[in-house]
């Protein structure tokens, strides 16, 4: 599942996402749009939406 999709299927808006998870908005976008992001900040995300990395990002490493 995509970050876009778990975040709507969570009802946060993209703003939301960004204050909850301490990343700029910028880089929720960019993020959603490429599927790519630091180790850092697909943790903060992960936490922030309360799923795993591998949940978010699953083609990470592989």
């Amino acid at each position: 599942m995509t970050l876009k999709k778990i975040r709507m299927e969570k009802g946060l808006t993209q703003e939301e996402l960004a204050i909850k998870s301490k990343i700029s908005l910028s880089s929720i976008v960019r993020i959603e749009r490429t599927g790519k992001c630091t180790i850092t900040l697909a943790q903060k995300i992960a936490n922030a939406l309360n799923v795993t990395i591998d949940e978010i990002f699953p083609d990470n490493g592989k």
